[in-house]
């Protein structure tokens, strides 16, 4: 039981992962082709990519232009 329950544990997570990269192509791929949504995106990755290791992986689609290990700048509240 447990062997079977960590193999399916196991594919969820391949299936979680590969759903987000084939989601993540085409994003980046209509970002590509439309300024409007690649305006949109940017903005949602400002307010939701926090971590610096990770604005750091996306910073050319944040425009971020802070140097590597400096803190990111806070999203206002509304």
């Amino acid at each position: 039981m447990a062997r079977l329950a960590a193999r399916q544990k196991n594919e969820a997570r391949k299936r979680d992962a590969r759903r987000k990269i084939i989601v993540g192509a085409a994003v980046l791929a209509h970002a590509e082709i439309d300024p409007e949504f690649r305006k949109t995106l940017r903005e949602v990755l400002q307010a939701a990519v926090t971590r610096t290791i990770d604005r750091e992986a996306v910073a050319d689609l944040l425009g971020d232009t802070q140097e590597p290990g400096e803190r990111p700048a806070q999203p206002a509240l509304a």
